[in-house]
């Protein structure tokens, strides 16, 4: 839309000072990678490691 020139709603607060030519901050890496982590734990942990187990 941008590159045809149509006017777009940008979201509040994701650019620096609403500017749409500056690139947006990235403070949600660390989240992310503590979400995932904890994810995957939760996974390994509840993981039946006895075949027979598997589905029930």
């Amino acid at each position: 839309d941008v590159a045809e020139g149509n006017p777009i709603n940008v979201p509040r607060n994701y650019y620096p000072g609403d500017d749409p030519a500056r690139p947006p901050q990235n403070r949600w890496r660390s989240h992310a990678h503590l979400l995932y982590g904890n994810w995957i734990n939760e996974i390994y942990q509840t993981t039946p490691f006895d075949l027979n187990r598997i589905g029930r």
